[in-house]
């Protein structure tokens, strides 16, 4: 059983998605695998502003969204951030279009560019972290930080 090694914070609840395949659909992944990252890029380019389509955690986010909303920012006790593999110069943009078309606000957005995320997550501190990949979730447990693995999308 994972003990929660990082000191979170007890005054908010923090809550981290991946992106692809959580957040948002498996769609770029889905090109990833069949092309490769060169056509990810083109796609994505082509694609920026046209929303993604929904992941199976958008809906969770939406409920953590609406509820963050009673509240004033300062009085927020939700905390939300997207930890995605994506760069945030080339693959970044459609992400943030994707979100703001849904209204869904992140408190913070950490655009990885494949870097692993367990340092990351080791000093936002979430309560619990969700991701499609396995080595993610790895990642975030040797940081002490909770992780559920998402089985959704292409694998």
């Amino acid at each position: 059983m994972l003990k929660q090694t990082s000191a979170t914070s007890k005054e908010q609840l923090k809550v981290a998605f991946d992106g692809d395949s959580v957040l948002f659909s498996d769609e770029t992944d889905v090109v990833f695998r069949e092309k490769g990252l060169a056509e990810v890029f083109k796609y994505e380019k082509e694609m920026q502003n046209v929303p993604m389509g929904e992941g199976p955690f958008k809906v969770f986010a939406m409920i953590l969204g609406e509820m963050k909303k009673k509240f004033s920012p300062e009085d927020d006790p939700i905390c939300t951030y997207l930890v995605t593999a994506r760069s945030s110069n080339e693959l970044g943009a459609r992400a943030i279009n994707t979100l703001r078309h849904w209204g869904l606000q992140i408190d913070e957005a950490f655009f990885m560019a494949g870097s692993p995320k367990g340092p990351i997550l080791a000093q936002i501190k979430p309560h619990i972290f969700f991701d499609d990949n396995p080595g993610n979730i790895l990642g975030a447990h040797e940081y002490g930080i909770p992780a559920g693995l998402v089985l959704a999308g292409c694998k």
